[in-house]
């Protein structure tokens, strides 16, 4: 019999260990899926048939009811009243009509305005109008639109929306026996090549699922028939997909009316939940359930292994659960020590300036071929610290998983985030993320008002703001980059310091602004606000940790003599910019006189 109140202390000594982990997991599943096993109900809500429209869509994502009409309209080729009905839920939106009703309180900011633009349609009326103006047909346009968006959403869904709740689950679950959770570990699934098959899993789960709640009783039962189907995955991703959604209906016989109660026992927190407005579910509640449902999954498998379930013995990742013996981590790393050595035997010596370029800015002076030897050794050392604390019992032992690959030995591979880039580099990521930024705020404009400007107050694709803002942090962070908090906390004040001495100096330069946060959420002067930081700071971390290594790779094997001549080039062309824009910037309609509420990521500029 499980003891309820075992499971709840247990849940909250992992949650204790584990805070910040285990919340900021908890955000970004509830980020990417409203439905599941982390949603905050009890999961019966689909005993309602309000509730039906929405458990009923796999994925947890639900078009507006407006949105969705318009979508129709277009699809019916009936644009006008699209767009009309559109228009309307806007102007409810910002409170022009006499019946206001803010998205989530706001209605200024991007996420603001995107969800507006979402909710409302009106982006769907973007992208029509859009491919009208390529096909010149509406007929086709709708017909691209309709099925390039059930494309995207279903690969959307199925590859990320319903894979988070798995890698969530897998981070859980070690949490449990371990002191130190790689993120890394959460996509054990991809790194045994099972990717498309957890998601199919996962698809299977939710396809029955919504089969089922079209009988109302029935969806309440199968919910917690499948409860197990995640965990399952996150533990072996090589099960069959039909296994799994057996095994975990095998693993629930006699015990959903249990977790049924389980469920029940949290309705106290979930009022408190609505009463702090949402604050203690995302900063108690959710984490503290997950573990709890992690804690019960553990429980109903050991039943299951010793009751000899059917396929209980697919549930073979042993040392999820407990640690290993000494001896097997002994043998399994023994050969940590020569592959530390081995690498200190290859690293290249820094010295002087150069040691403190690459270890405290991660720019690289000298050879790319020695670049490359230094960087293979750093790799190496790298993972042969993340092996020393698996051998101490730390973290989860990789080497030790039913589903290791001795090729994947080196799990930090060509996209080794703890790099340093040569000058050339630097310089075509930032033109590379000049025109990222100038091709976003130039869509966000077009989805906006259906209208082509270019932004920035230069006449070039680029807008210089977003290149060096990417590439101070990316130069400054370089120390940080092994303590990601630390990074996206300095990379926020890196960009809040930046945005506001640009606003300050092209106000003070040319006497006028070409952005205003009067009026935003935690603004300063109306030339920085918390919303517009908090985005560069996500932002800045995606360059850190992923974009700029990936860049990098491809830029280190194009030869220095086309590398070189084309920065040059780059370089002499936005020199003539920036000397041509100093006289004449460029200004006028959708740059310099937007009002108040334009979105914030259509008014940063360089």
């Amino acid at each position: 019999m499980i003891i309820r109140k075992e499971l709840k202390a247990s849940g909250r000594k992992v949650l204790k260990r584990h805070y910040i982990l285990l919340v900021f997991l908890c955000l970004v599943a509830m980020l990417a899926s409203g439905t599941g096993i982390f949603s905050s109900g009890t999961g019966t809500a689909a005993a309602s048939p309000d509730a039906l429209a929405e458990t009923s869509n796999p994925g947890g994502l639900v078009m507006p009811s407006t949105a969705s009409e318009v979508f129709q309209d277009i699809a019916d080729q009936n644009w006008e009243a699209g767009s009309q009905k559109a228009q309307d839920a806007i102007s409810t939106y910002l409170g022009e009509n006499d019946t206001r009703n803010d998205v989530l309180g706001h209605t200024q900011g991007v996420f603001a305005g995107l969800a507006n633009s979402v909710l409302s349609g009106r982006l769907f009326i973007r992208l029509a109008e859009s491919l009208n103006s390529v096909f010149h047909s509406r007929s086709v346009a709708s017909a691209v639109l309709v099925v390039g968006s059930f494309l995207l959403y279903f690969l959307f869904w199925f590859y990320i929306l319903d894979l988070v709740s798995v890698m969530v689950c897998r981070l859980f679950l070690e949490a449990r026996t371990y002191e130190k959770v790689p993120l890394a570990h959460s996509m054990r699934m991809a790194a045994a090549h099972m990717l498309t098959r957890s998601a199919l899993t996962m698809f299977l789960k939710e396809l029955f699922q919504t089969l089922w709640d079209l009988t109302i009783i029935g969806g309440i039962i199968k919910h917690y028939s499948y409860l197990m189907v995640p965990y399952i995955v996150a533990e072996n991703p090589e099960v069959h997909p039909l296994h799994a959604i057996t095994l975990s209906r095998r693993m629930m016989n006699g015990h959903k009316m249990e977790a049924f109660k389980l469920d029940l026992s949290f309705l106290g927190w979930y009022a408190l939940d609505i009463l702090t407005g949402g604050l203690a579910g995302v900063l108690f509640v959710l984490p503290y359930r997950n573990a709890v449902l992690a804690e019960y999954y553990v429980q109903l498998r050991a039943l299951a292994r010793d009751g000899g379930i059917k396929d209980a013995d697919q549930l073979c990742d042993t040392y999820l659960y407990e640690k290993a013996p000494q001896e097997k981590l002994a043998a399994a790393y023994s050969d940590i020590a020569d592959d530390r050595a081995a690498a200190e035997a290859q690293q290249v010596k820094l010295t002087g300036a150069r040691k403190f370029m690459t270890e405290q800015l991660g720019i690289w002076i000298g050879l790319v071929s020695e670049k490359r030897a230094y960087q293979h050794v750093q790799s190496i050392l790298n993972q042969t610290q993340k092996d020393s604390e698996a051998l101490a019992g730390e973290q989860y032992p990789v080497r030790l998983s039913p589903f290791y690959n001795v090729k994947h030995k080196n799990l930090a591979g060509s996209i080794f985030y703890l790099r340093a880039y040569t000058v050339w580099s630097l310089i075509l990521m930032f033109f590379l993320f000049s025109f990222a930024g100038w091709m976003w705020e130039v869509s966000l404009y077009l989805m906006k008002d259906g209208i082509f400007v270019n932004r920035g107050t230069m006449a070039g694709p680029w807008l210089p703001i977003y290149g060096s803002g990417g590439i101070i942090c990316l130069v400054l962070m370089s120390r940080f980059r092994k303590n990601p908090p630390a990074a996206f906390l300095g990379s926020m004040i890196l960009c809040a310091a930046l945005e506001f001495g640009s606003s300050w100096y092209l106000e003070a330069h040319f006497h006028q602004r070409w952005w205003d946060y009067t009026g935003y959420f935690l603004n300063l002067q109306g030339r920085i606000c918390a919303e517009g930081i908090l985005v560069f700071g996500i932002g800045c971390m995606l360059v850190i940790y992923l974009v700029a290594p990936i860049n990098d790779m491809i830029f280190t094997h194009i030869s220095q003599k086309i590398l070189i001549p084309l920065c040059v080039i780059l370089l002499a062309i936005f020199g003539t910019d920036a000397v041509h824009s100093a006289i004449h910037p460029n200004a006028g309609a959708g740059i310099t006189d937007d009002g108040p509420k334009a979105c914030i990521m259509e008014n940063i500029r360089s």
